[in-house]
């Protein structure tokens, strides 16, 4: 089994943890916060911790030199920074796999890195609005995808690698370019995060000294507001460095929610009524591509 160095122990990294030690990987958890790493330990989701202080996260060198696998589950920024460092250090035939939510930026930072081909650019589509060890659970990739950019500026054997570790915590791989991820991504993912934003920071809301509201709320309100509960700290720096893609993607939100209130204030329904069946249909093909998914980890673990 391999020695895995972890690179945040938030709900992301603890996750990979709690999986990766059920299949017998020795995995030391590297953090700035010392209660993350205790309460990594505490949950099961790292067997040894190496703390930082207000170091970089080259605190986790000796971790580092004595692995084979190093996963980054920092946020998107701090990939940015740690990445090239990792690199620097990483031992021969080990790999480093990111997790971080924009692939672009990420990408080009190690662009002409001479250790590139050990660096497996990922993306696990998983998460919570939840964020700590504490959120953290062993089956939270369980049927989910992961995308692979730049799959061929990878070693095979570093591909091999991460592609046996994405198998063991259930994610399924694709692979884009990261261009391809971070204009689905921000259709898929960055947008409706922003919405859930945007929605529970009306003025309304804040503004309503009697709070009635919050006594009507329901499952509406919840279902399209359980995203703001995540912490800026994570999400600032994802949205930052997709701009271009989330930007466009709120002007197209933008037009189309003054298409609707037009259609309402004009007493024309007609507008509203073919975006409500254009909306159901996407809404369809989303369930029905995940029926299929689900069949087919059935199908797999019926036959292993």
């Amino acid at each position: 089994m391999a020695t895995i160095t972890i690179i945040g122990t938030g709900l992301i990294g603890c996750s990979f943890g709690m999986a990766l030690r059920k299949h017998g990987h020795f995995v030391i958890g590297c953090d700035k916060i010392m209660a993350n790493l205790e309460q990594a330990k505490t949950t099961g989701a790292i067997d040894a911790p190496s703390h930082s202080g207000n170091q970089s996260c080259l605190f986790g060198r000796q971790a580092i030199n004595q692995s084979t696998i190093v996963i980054l589950a920092t946020p998107v920024d701090h990939i940015l920074e740690t990445l090239p460092q990792v690199l620097d250090n990483l031992p021969n035939d080990a790999v480093v796999i990111d997790t971080g939510s924009t692939k672009m930026a990420i990408c080009q930072s190690v662009q002409n890195h001479p250790r590139r081909n050990a660096f497996i650019a990922s993306h696990p589509m998983a998460g919570s609005e939840q964020s700590g060890p504490s959120s953290a659970r062993a089956n939270l990739f369980k049927g989910k995808t992961v995308a692979i950019c730049e799959r061929e500026l990878s070693s095979e054997q570093s591909l091999n690698k991460a592609m046996e570790i994405f198998s063991q915590v259930g994610l399924k791989s694709i692979f884009l370019t990261p261009t391809q991820h971070d204009c689905n991504a921000a259709l898929v993912s960055h947008l409706p995060q922003i919405m859930a934003y945007a929605y529970a920071g009306l003025p309304e809301f804040r503004e309503s000294t009697s709070q009635s509201w919050s006594k009507m709320a329901s499952s509406g309100f919840d279902s399209s507001t359980r995203l703001a509960a995540s912490i800026p700290e994570v999400w600032l720096p994802i949205l930052s460095q997709n701009k271009e893609f989330v930007v466009d993607a709120l002007r197209s939100l933008g037009q189309t929610i003054d298409l609707l209130a037009d259609s309402l204030s004009e007493n024309n329904l007609t507008p509203l009524q073919t975006l409500m069946e254009q909306a159901r249909k996407t809404r369809a093909t989303y369930e029905s591509k995940q029926s299929a998914k689900s069949e087919e980890i059935e199908i797999i673990s019926l036959t292993k």
